[in-house]
């Protein structure tokens, strides 16, 4: 745990964070973002409402589903599995970056298609 540290200094300390702990029942957002883009794959508990869902959704979208979890313990269960794991858990951390790049999170373009398709449906429905 650390008080307030400067924005490059958050990035670094991710170096020294094994595996990040999504809070609940608000999930982290951009810092579970920012955690999986520094190589710290992220736990989450997912609840029932939007504020709780958005480490499942941002997991989901980066391929990384089974990262989120669906009780109290099953988050422990989680994340005690995953720190046994030292070999997987190595292997995930050096290829996170590249996983989040090529996934869903950082496909501008078909985001973009996406919602233009999804407008053009509902100006037609109009």
């Amino acid at each position: 745990m650390r008080g307030w540290i400067p924005h490059n200094a958050l990035l670094a300390a991710y170096g020294e964070i094994d595996i990040a702990l999504s809070p609940f029942p608000y999930n982290a957002g951009v810092t579970l973002l920012e955690g999986l883009w520094m190589g710290a794959p992220c736990v989450a508990l997912s609840g029932e409402t939007f504020a709780s869902r958005h480490g499942a959704s941002h997991l989901a979208a980066a391929g990384l589903a089974d990262w989120a979890t669906a009780s109290q313990e099953s988050y422990v269960a989680r994340a005690v599995a995953a720190a046994t794991d030292r070999e997987a858990l190595c292997r995930l951390r050096t290829t996170l970056r590249a996983t989040l790049q090529a996934s869903a999170l950082c496909d501008a373009p078909g985001f973009a298609s996406a919602l233009g398709a999804a407008l053009e449906h509902a100006a037609r429905k109009a």
